[in-house]
């Protein structure tokens, strides 16, 4: 829905979603490190329709459609490390007006840049140079 904030609870390995004006409507997402499922979330961003949840967490990152209902994941399975689609800390996130999605590698001092158009969790083979 249109003004909704979804907040990335980190103590309770969940995504809440309120209004506007700061109502609880829902919250999806428990402890565990399946698809759909979180260990420490910090890191969401919201594509400019509105549709799809870009979420980060302690084993990577993964897409959801607002509704919570997971699609895929970006990162690889058992993710850590520093080939391109693994992650050392993913924190930040956002969405690109060519629905790209960029996030910030904080431990691998990098960005990582993917295509998530096709919404397979397929790196796209782009990481920026290091980020100092």
């Amino acid at each position: 829905r249109d003004g909704d904030l979804f907040v990335c609870d980190f103590d309770n390995n969940c995504v809440q979603v309120f209004t506007a004006d700061g109502r609880f409507v829902r919250k999806f997402g428990e402890l565990g490190s399946s698809d759909g499922y979180f260990t420490r979330p910090r890191g969401i961003a919201v594509d400019d329709q509105c549709s799809l949840l870009a979420i980060s967490d302690r084993n990577g990152v993964q897409l959801f459609t607002v509704s919570g209902e997971f699609v895929c994941r970006v990162s690889q399975r058992g993710g850590i490390g520093d080939r391109p689609g693994q992650f050392r800390g993913p924190r930040g996130l956002v969405f690109t007006p060519d629905y790209e999605l960029v996030v910030c590698d904080t431990k691998n001092r990098r960005l990582q840049v993917f295509d998530v158009g096709i919404l397979r969790g397929k790196f796209y083979g782009r990481t920026p140079p290091t980020v100092s």
